[in-house]
């Protein structure tokens, strides 16, 4: 992973951690079910996307690159309805609401552009006590290539 890759990483984890305190960061980095701690009931995950390069710009790599944050809660299942999993939905798009303003107040050095994120329907887990939803940001970002050998 490039240093400019971890750098965001970072400055999202940042945000995050500013933007929503209750949230844990993942054990694990794709399969945020294998989490088993309760504490790490309230998750989320980072992980680089898909890259594409921007022509026109001279000593410098401009990127258009996604960068997946996925938000994970445990719910409660009731048998009479799903009021509790719409509850921790909700909650996740709050999260994501949270996030997005924390993200756009703050500054980074080579971040030019932080687009709106898109988004997948939540995904009820295999085991059934956790939804989750993946908030996709297209971060433009350059890095200068001038004097590089």
């Amino acid at each position: 992973m490039s240093s400019s890759v971890k750098k965001i990483i970072s400055f999202l984890e940042a945000s995050i951690e500013a933007a929503v305190p209750s949230l844990y960061k993942s054990s694990y980095y794709f399969d945020l079910e294998r989490n088993a701690a309760t504490r790490e009931a309230h998750i989320y995950a980072i992980r680089p996307g898909r890259a594409n390069p921007i022509s026109g710009t001279n000593h410098s790599v401009t990127l258009t690159q996604d960068f997946e944050i996925e938000i994970c809660r445990e719910y409660f299942a009731s048998e009479s309805n799903d009021k509790r999993l719409r509850e921790a939905v909700d909650e996740i798009y709050r999260d994501n609401e949270k996030i997005q303003k924390e993200i756009s107040l703050r500054r980074f050095e080579n971040i030019l552009l932080i687009e709106p994120p898109s988004f997948t329907a939540p995904e009820v887990k295999q085991n059934g006590r956790s939804v989750s939803i993946i908030f996709t940001y297209p971060i433009i970002y350059r890095n200068s290539v001038k004097g590089a050998s």
